[in-house]
Formats: structure tokens, C-alpha cells, sequence
């Protein structure tokens, strides 16, 4: 089974969150309270998962307190939402290419001038 600790580094992963910064954003003066439980001085508590879960419903309140089951909750999304997620993907995906064609003239630029100093 997945350590306490570990399921918070998941959590933070996933939020991609500073220990520091959650903390406090969960009303906490700094992260002391996930390095005790790093240290195994504490585990997870039914307050702290509550905060935790009240922050990120998508986390699911089980998992964080026992390690069964998923991370996430199957949260519904509406139509609304899922089409403006796709037309981020699309949008997201065009940049992506207009960057790749950037790097790719930048690469030639900086061949041809290692090919003049040679």
C-alpha cells in the first residue's frame, strides 16, 4: 500500500504545488504539517484530507485517507467545458507547431553560423 507521504507527494505532483505553497493555500502557516508526516511522526488526518479534498474535489477523500482506490473522482464535466478544453487542445497544439518551425529555422541559422567560423 501507498505510504501517507507518498499519496501527498502524488497530490502535489498532480497540482503541481510547492509543499510550502499548498500548505498555505490550505490555510497552514507553512508545510510543516506534510513534513511531519514525511517523517512519520503523523499520518494523514480526516481534517487534513477534508482540507485537502474541499481544495481539489477531483481528489478522492478515501484514496487520500487509506490508499484504496483512484486519486481521482470521476467528476462530470458539462458540455461547456469540454468544448473549451477542446478548443485549447487545438489552439494549444498550433503553438506547439509554430514553435517547432521557429526551433527548426533557429537550428539552421545557428548551422550555418558554425559552418562561416569553421
Amino acid at each position: 500500500m501507498i505510504s501517507d507521504y507518498d499519496r501527498i507527494q502524488d497530490v502535489l505532483f498532480y497540482l503541481r504545488k510547492k509543499t510550502n505553497t499548498f500548505a498555505k493555500e490550505l490555510g497552514f502557516s507553512n508545510g510543516t504539517v506534510f513534513y511531519q508526516i514525511k517523517s512519520g511522526r503523523n499520518g494523514i488526518s480526516p481534517n487534513l484530507a477534508k482540507k485537502i479534498c474541499d481544495a481539489c474535489p477531483e481528489i478522492d477523500y478515501k484514496w487520500l485517507l487509506t490508499g484504496l482506490g483512484e486519486m481521482l473522482n470521476n467528476i462530470e464535466v458539462d458540455n461547456s467545458t469540454t468544448n473549451k478544453i477542446a478548443k485549447d487542445i487545438v489552439c494549444l497544439k498550433n503553438h506547439i507547431l509554430e514553435l517547432e518551425i521557429k526551433i527548426k529555422k533557429l537550428e539552421k541559422e545557428l548551422k550555418s553560423f558554425y559552418n562561416a567560423i569553421e
